[in-house]
């Protein structure tokens, strides 16, 4: 697999899984939706909050949006580009990707 095209083929392969949204012209997407997808992870808002602890430069990278939760509420949730996604996955360990 060409590492430069993970990130698309994850969100491609997601089914809709992972929550976005247009925002000033860029595409953003869930991060906790991408978290949950790219490891598995059964609880991927503690996986979030301890990778961003362990890497703090991703907190530049976030941006907070609104998005409708499963609840059908609209609600504050941390968003990256396609390319701030690509940052977050090198801070992932590559133990957890399945």
């Amino acid at each position: 697999m060409i590492i430069e095209n993970t990130i698309p083929h994850i969100i491609g392969s997601s089914n809709g899984n992972i929550r976005s949204i247009n925002h000033n012209g860029a595409v953003f997407y869930s991060v906790i939706d991408f978290i949950e997808y790219a490891t598995k992870s059964k609880l991927p808002k503690v996986y979030w909050k301890n990778l961003k602890g362990r890497c703090k430069s991703l907190n530049y990278v976030i941006t907070p949006l609104k998005l409708i939760s499963i609840d059908n509420k609209s609600r504050l949730t941390d968003c990256a580009t396609e390319g701030a996604l690509w940052c977050i996955y090198k801070c992932i360990p590559k133990v957890s990707i399945k």
